[in-house]
């Protein structure tokens, strides 16, 4: 029988890095490659299973991911339609092993082992349903699902705004972790972006 999933990580990392000119994942980040450093962070912040989302490069970036365990590497044929199809793609193949909770990052969204920790012992200390880690008033990342919201993160779309309808729609669930630092807000969208977090 396999062991309980606790917390499953989605990592995003299928899109066209359009105005970044070269794909966010191949970026270099404190000593690798964007995506290296995106799944060693979540492994050692104690997440149990990352399903990382490749699209655009896909066989490419996939070089970069070594073999692991806890690591699983799922395409998504669609993602020239937009985030949520990643989203949902991540979602559909984690659900099978019954993760208790769901975590969502993107590649370009780099944090610290220690953040993303924190973030997952506080959704589990507060019971929370949904966890937003904000700074100031600004909502950051990563986000926290509970696993009653598996159906939900599958049934999102580009037009509904992704996430943001879930939690509009389930405000009494969410709860706000108010951390203090801006890490939380990081999003290396263009090279003006990476070259300011550099």
């Amino acid at each position: 029988m396999n062991p309980t999933i606790s917390v499953a990580g989605v990592l995003l990392s299928a899109g066209l890095s359009t105005r970044m000119k070269q794909h966010k994942a191949l970026i270099p980040w404190k000593g690798s490659t964007m995506i290296e450093y995106q799944i060693n962070a979540l492994l050692l912040s104690g997440v149990d299973l990352i399903c990382v989302v490749l699209g655009y490069q896909n066989k490419e970036i996939s070089k970069f991911i070594h073999t692991d365990p806890k690591v699983i590497i799922v395409e998504n044929q669609n993602y020239m339609l937009g985030k949520t199809t990643s989203i949902k793609t991540g979602i559909n193949a984690v659900k099978k092993l019954n993760p208790e909770h769901l975590l969502l990052l993107n590649v370009d969204q780099p944090r610290e082992p220690e953040l993303i920790k924190s973030i997952i012992e506080f959704h589990k200390r507060t019971k929370s349903l949904i966890t937003v880690p904000k700074f100031k008033l600004a909502g950051g990342h990563p986000v926290i699902f509970d696993s009653r919201y598996t159906d939900d993160l599958e049934n999102i779309s580009e037009e509904s705004l992704g996430i943001k309808d879930i939690m509009s729609k389930h405000q009494q669930s969410v709860t706000v972790m108010n951390i203090g630092s801006s890490d939380v807000l990081l999003d290396l969208n263009t090279p003006e972006d990476y070259e300011s977090a550099l």
